[in-house]
């Protein structure tokens, strides 16, 4: 059995993003809020229920990143991009830190390159799109 879950890129009007760090992943890269789908839940609800969660923003606007398989895990990640208004953060006890980045640098903040990074994945497509 596989568990479902999100992984969002959180951008501001300014084409920032939000890299979180997690002690419980790394103590040393920053990534992009995820969490897990509760049941009865659809992916775009939860994405944006994780975002007003771990960071205290609400989204104005969602988009579909595509999905991603995690093997270590066994997830199966919904990748989404959530555009906020208000770039004012106000983290859940989940996080260490988070801050706004702009998304050129952001994967030097990541985890390195690898089949398996949706979040570096999602990262480059909102980079594409922003072009």
């Amino acid at each position: 059995m596989f568990a479902d879950c999100v992984i969002v890129l959180v951008a501001n009007a300014q084409h920032e993003i939000v890299l979180a760090k997690m002690p419980y992943l790394s103590k040393q890269y920053e990534s992009l809020i995820s969490g897990y789908i509760k049941p009865g839940e659809n992916a775009e609800s939860a994405a944006i229920r994780e975002v007003q969660e771990e960071l205290g923003l609400t989204g104005e606007s969602i988009e579909y990143a595509g999905t991603y398989w995690l093997p270590k895990h066994q997830m199966m990640m919904h990748g989404f991009m959530v555009l906020v208004a208000d770039d004012q953060l106000n983290l859940s006890d989940e996080l260490e830190s988070a801050e706004w980045v702009s998304v050129e640098a952001a994967p030097a903040k990541m985890w390195p390159a690898s089949p398996e990074n949706a979040a570096l994945k999602v990262c480059q497509l909102y980079a594409q799109q922003i072009k």
